[in-house]
């Protein structure tokens, strides 16, 4: 009597360490309705205690390979699904290479961090990393399927038995089975980094790449407090550089960096240094609209703060004799 055990079964043997791995630790035991004769007599019981060993045993020799694999663009995971069980362990997520091949089979991203959230078996779970993630959205990778192709070396996993996986070139990069799920979440402020008053420069880091071209400055708010501030100023502008990314970094104008520095309730020292804006900041790559900041607790107060300690400069001066009128010019 033959049996085809399922690929359920199968993985589940395969991926328990110690079990059916050579003759010596391969036993069968059976119950009475295990089977019967042609007579309808039942065989008879083989208790754990006296398990048969095996007669003929033949190890596992085919490397696991890929089946299919599919991206989550909105939660950052990608899912591998393999022919057989591999060890979770052995899993190296910087042996993936991801190809934009809308845009041109030379964009290519291999991945400088992952984490495995799943467990020994044929299908395998990788978290992106936060700065991978990014990137592929600045890059547009995984919008469709032909912008998502996956190749990868051996050394990617290895199965229960130490055997490696059957690599990918990139000539045969592979796309995912469906479409990968598109990023719906919106982009949200994560931290008023800096405000260098020395500088004129304001940072802020967000949770995701944003499209720059998409970025109104006009709409961000100084103010005194997260809520009934006493006095605020908004910003008419500023330059960031023209690079899509998660951390922005904005040189005000010199009109706003004066308009701070002469309004003593805002910005005037951390403490009285919060930011405000809504949801027609800034866009992510795939045009969701930022989390706005509104004037609920705790805000988002300035965590870095650096006063002005710059010694003004006097850059020109005007003299009308005939009116006794000196007008001096200074660099702030």
């Amino acid at each position: 009597l033959m049996v085809q055990l399922s690929f359920t079964d199968s993985n589940a043997i395969k991926g328990i360490d110690g079990l059916l791995k050579i003759k010596n630790n391969t036993f069968l035991s059976m119950t009475r309705e295990a089977v019967t004769d042609m007579s309808g007599n039942s065989v008879l019981r083989i208790p754990p205690s006296n398990a048969l060993l095996v007669s003929t045993f033949t190890q596992d020799s085919l490397r696991p390979s890929l089946v299919n694999f599919t991206v989550d663009m909105n939660q950052g995971f990608i899912y591998l699904s393999f022919d057989k069980t591999v060890r979770e362990s052995t899993l190296d997520s910087k042996q993936l290479t991801l190809v934009n091949g809308a845009i041109n089979t030379s964009t290519a991203l291999t991945l400088g961090s992952g984490f495995s959230t799943g467990s020994n078996g044929p299908v395998q779970v990788i978290q992106f990393g936060l700065s991978d993630l990014n990137q592929m959205k600045s890059l547009y990778f995984c919008t469709t399927r032909q912008s998502c192709l996956l190749y990868f070396t051996p050394d990617l996993v290895l199965d229960m038995v130490g055997l490696p996986v059957i690599g990918i070139y990139r000539a045969n990069a592979t796309q995912p089975a469906t479409a990968p799920v598109a990023d719906t979440t919106s982009p949200a402020l994560l931290v008023f980094s800096v405000l260098d008053m020395n500088k004129g420069v304001l940072g802020l880091q967000f949770s995701e790449t944003l499209n720059i071209a998409s970025l109104n400055l006009s709409e961000l708010t100084l103010q005194t407090l997260y809520a009934l501030p006493i006095a605020h100023l908004s910003l008419t502008g500023g330059t960031v550089p023209l690079l899509n990314t998660s951390y922005l970094n904005v040189t005000l104008t010199g009109s706003d960096l004066d308009a701070i520095k002469q309004e003593p309730n805002v910005c005037s020292y951390r403490g009285n240094c919060y930011l405000f804006f809504d949801s027609t900041l800034v866009s992510d790559m795939r045009g969701n609209s930022i989390t706005p900041v509104d004037e609920s607790f705790p805000g988002f107060n300035v965590q870095l703060y650096i006063p002005d300690t710059t010694n003004p400069t006097l850059l020109a001066f005007d003299l009308d004799v005939q009116a006794a009128l000196l007008t001096l010019y200074f660099s702030e």
